[in-house]
């Protein structure tokens, strides 16, 4: 009897909360939206929008969780959210723009409204359509069994590449960001690439080692993630046997943001021979880049 008092005693007291949650004076929430509007007419004229509205939509968030206990602090915690939905980040509205304009199962259009897209001054961390080519005549001309990318971003290198390796060969596709595995994962569907490819949503290390508990090796690399591990997950791939003889390494932006460890490394060791591509950042007209090629002898 005891302990049913109490529980209806705690029932009682969570219903008088929800009530009073729900009884939010209007006032309160015109107060919410005039300083919101406030901040976007500011934000408009000073030129500097998105920034204003991001930074005042996490105060307005901060403020929310802060007196979440208190009735009308639960409405408006709520407001603030929906109303940050306003502020759509630069991956998923490429990835809408794709998915509403391109014809499904058509990879070709898909690659070609990126890069369009992206041209168009929304630049993202792809490849890219000029220093994709690079790669696309590296995997024509390897004809890989396995092959393997180090960073997709949002899926363009992925559905590139994927559409034009050797309807047989296995291309596992690693990247353990959240936002760009979604966007990855929706448009390879779209492409109509999903068999294609294994998608691997974890840190290349993790995969490197899972590959040789299978005993698979790799006759093919694509390196394009953090430019600080180019040199240690190359040395952590030799480390445990996964490159065949003949595999081809390729990896993109050494010269900018830049990986000169790597750069110098493959340049020097007599195990590889190594090729560079001297060109352009992805979706720039000035601003040089260099793509390696190296084949592990």
């Amino acid at each position: 009897e005891e302990v049913r008092s109490r529980c209806e005693s705690q029932e009682s007291r969570d219903e008088v909360g929800r009530d009073a949650s729900m009884r939010v004076p209007s006032y309160t929430l015109a107060a919410v939206s005039v300083a919101w509007t406030t901040c976007a007419v500011v934000a408009t004229a000073s030129g500097k929008f998105a920034t204003v509205v991001l930074v005042s939509g996490i105060v307005l968030n901060g403020i929310g969780l802060v007196i979440y206990s208190v009735p009308v602090a639960n409405a408006i915690f709520w407001l603030v959210n929906a109303l940050s939905g306003l502020i759509t980040p630069l991956p998923f509205r490429l990835m809408n723009h794709v998915l509403t304009t391109v014809p499904a199962n058509d990879a070709t259009k898909l690659v070609d409204a990126i890069d369009a897209y992206c041209w168009s001054g929304n630049v993202c961390m792809n490849v890219g359509d000029v220093k994709g080519k690079i790669v696309d005549n590296e995997i024509v001309k390897k004809q890989p069994r396995v092959l393997a990318e180090l960073g997709a971003h949002l899926g363009y290198s992925t559905i590139r590449f994927a559409a034009i390796a050797p309807s047989s060969a296995k291309f596992y596709s690693v990247d353990p960001e959240p936002m760009g595995h979604a966007c990855k994962t929706a448009l390879l569907a779209h492409a109509g690439l999903t068999s294609k490819v294994v998608s691997v949503y974890d840190y290349s290390h993790n995969f490197f080692k899972a590959l040789a508990d299978r005993g698979e090796r790799l006759d093919f690399l694509f390196i394009d993630h953090m430019k600080q591990l180019y040199l240690s997950d190359l040395l952590l791939a030799l480390s445990l046997g996964i490159l065949e003889p003949g595999a081809v390494i390729v990896a993109d932006n050494v010269g900018m943001p830049g990986a000169p460890d790597y750069m110098a490394f493959v340049e020097r060791d007599p195990r590889f021979e190594t090729t560079a591509h001297r060109t352009l950042v992805e979706y720039s007209e000035s601003i040089a880049d260099i793509v390696l090629v190296s084949v592990f002898k």
